[in-house]
């Protein structure tokens, strides 16, 4: 990786702020955050398209891992501008979320080796 995230996050409000000015020029306001957020299941969309393309299971001409990386992208994107908006400090949260995922994936694996899955005979 070629940059912190401090500086990919000021480089998202930057674009943010460059998109919310063309906004207001074009349609009076800048995009909400319910806007922002079907943006990004859209971008989630065409991410699983060509996912499912790369992959064979479905076939659309001209895919590539261009294309996934530019989905990639506008869903970080997506989700750096709703952090952002909403005052989440996500270059905090997500290690912490990340270590909650940790402990639970332990925790579940700790129940399944407890667990007894021989089916009854019979």
């Amino acid at each position: 990786m070629t940059q912190d995230f401090a500086a990919l996050n000021a480089h998202a409000m930057e674009v943010a702020a460059a998109y919310d000015d063309l906004s207001t020029k074009r349609i009076g306001r800048p995009w909400t955050n319910q806007e922002v957020a079907l943006g990004f299941v859209g971008d989630v969309g065409d991410l699983a398209k060509i996912v499912m393309t790369l992959d064979g299971t479905r076939r659309i001409d001209g895919i590539g891992l261009e294309q996934l990386e530019h989905e990639l992208c506008d869903a970080i994107w997506s989700c750096l501008v709703l952090a952002d908006r909403f005052g989440i400090d996500i270059g905090e949260a997500f290690p912490r979320q990340m270590q909650d995922l940790v402990r639970h994936v332990s925790e579940l694996r700790a129940d399944e080796a407890s667990t007894d899955f021989a089916t009854p005979a019979g």
